[in-house]
């Protein structure tokens, strides 16, 4: 009974895999503008209250979301 569910599951997956998508057609619309993006000079960074000291590039914020690197944090 398993190996029949099992079977009929991959079945499934592959028909659905193999389901052509097509995207929509390129409109000419505003060409989109760049986030605005704002370098955080003053920002604290704390991980397991330790400050957290970025050596090359810098915490950013753009579109009020902070973007940290990920190499400084770990």
């Amino acid at each position: 009974m398993k190996k029949r569910i099992l079977a009929m599951t991959c079945a499934a997956a592959v028909a659905a895999a193999a389901v052509p998508v097509y995207g929509a057609e390129e409109t000419a619309a505003e060409p989109v503008q760049p986030a605005e993006e704002t370098v955080a000079t003053n920002l604290g960074v704390m991980v397991n209250e330790e400050p957290v000291v970025f050596s090359g590039q810098q915490p950013v914020i753009v579109d009020n979301v902070t973007l940290v690197p990920v190499r400084g944090v770990l």
